[in-house]
């Protein structure tokens, strides 16, 4: 073999040896069902994550990313159960007046289900942000007075890498790589509104809801 030769074989492998962990990194991104495809311009977020903490921008809508709701839905299945297994019960999804799942006041945690029963309510709740200040600090108001609860199950649920991105691309700055999934149980008070409150003080966060309804809201300030 002519050096000539070999210089050239040698100057090959160099390159390929640089070039190949960005071929096989460009090869995974395009993989990736949230990422749009390479040859498209980069569309405009007109789509904000229905539990995103900021306020919606101007010309811009909140939604369920799909992802998420199916993610979500598979929870739902794993911790309450199907229609099958929930046969004979009342389990309602609350959602908020635009049918979107019901979060509370400053999106911090998720109302997921809601089940009521002659004297109580059972509530199932995602929580989003773990901030320690409002952790495991509940208060409930039913017909203006302030009632106890029980708090029946407090676990973490990872989030999949592909619900992270999806709600990074629709507007949640620090998508969590977690959630707490809570089972609570709280007084029934006829049909009157319950106002579930989450910590205290100036952290409080709070959503509002009717039990006999499926279609409830966070009231606002």
């Amino acid at each position: 073999m002519k050096r000539e030769t070999r210089l050239n074989l040698i100057f090959l492998i160099v390159l390929l040896a640089i070039l190949t962990p960005g071929g096989v990194m460009l090869f995974r991104k395009k993989l990736q069902p949230t990422l749009k495809p390479m040859g498209l311009p980069e569309a405009v977020q007109r789509e904000v994550a229905f539990m995103s903490p900021q306020a919606t921008p101007p010309g811009k809508k909140r939604v369920e990313p799909p992802h998420t709701a199916r993610w979500i839905e598979s929870v739902v299945r794993e911790r309450i159960g199907d229609a099958d297994a929930t046969r004979g019960r009342t389990i309602l999804r609350p959602t908020d007046p635009d049918g979107l799942p019901l979060m509370s006041d400053k999106k911090t945690f998720q109302l997921v289900a809601a089940e009521p029963r002659e004297s109580d309510i059972r509530l199932w709740l995602m929580l989003w942000d773990r901030d320690p200040a409002r952790e495991e600090t509940w208060s409930v108001k039913l017909a203006q007075t302030d009632e106890r609860f029980q708090i029946l199950d407090t676990r973490p649920i990872e989030i999949p890498a592909i619900v992270r991105e999806e709600l990074g691309e629709t507007g949640v700055t620090r998508p969590p790589h977690e959630v707490v999934w809570q089972e609570l149980v709280v007084p029934k008070s006829g049909d009157g509104t319950v106002q579930l409150q989450r910590g205290s003080r100036g952290r409080a966060d709070f959503v509002n809801f009717v039990p006999s309804f499926t279609n409830s809201g966070a009231t606002r300030h």
